[in-house]
């Protein structure tokens, strides 16, 4: 048997929120990307996003891109969506997606019933850093004057 060492009341519990986020634009990194493969068998890109700024910072955003799909309309569809990534990270001909983390850019968050009947969040837009349309509501709050945002390099 391992001694473990843990007690409880050394432990703060951490609150842990899995609704949905509201419908708006968020700023974002990628922080996590895969290419597993679907039940069906087709491989698709995993992107993990995280929200970097505003009051749901370290949020996690996932987005499966069907790139590799064999019914052109799907696949056509998330190429679409791979390139405005891309394009809104400056990153035009990546090789791997480990190029695409830690880049910010704003996506544009709907909240939407998905396939299992819960509420959760479907990206519809992805933007560079200020090109946000003007229509679209800002989640963000405004940062200490002393502080920086995390993928400004110092």
């Amino acid at each position: 048997m391992a001694d473990i060492g843990f007690n409880t009341s050394d432990v703060e519990d951490v609150q842990t929120n899995f609704e949905p986020l509201p419908n708006g634009s968020y700023t974002v990194i990628i922080k996590e990307s895969d290419r597993p493969t679907s039940q069906a068998g087709h491989e698709y890109i995993k992107l993990v996003f995280a929200v970097v700024d505003g009051p749901c910072t370290n949020r996690l955003i996932f987005d499966n891109l069907s790139v590799y799909h064999p019914d052109p309309k799907v696949k056509g569809i998330a190429q679409s969506n791979l390139k405005a990534i891309t394009e809104a990270l400056g990153i035009l001909n990546p090789t791997k997606t480990e190029q695409l983390h830690n880049i910010p850019l704003t996506i544009e968050l709907r909240v939407k019933q998905q396939g299992n009947g819960q509420m959760g969040n479907n990206v519809v837009g992805y933007h560079r850093i200020g090109d946000t349309p003007a229509a679209a509501p800002q989640q963000s709050a405004p940062q200490p004057a002393n502080s920086s945002a995390p993928w400004v390099k110092s």
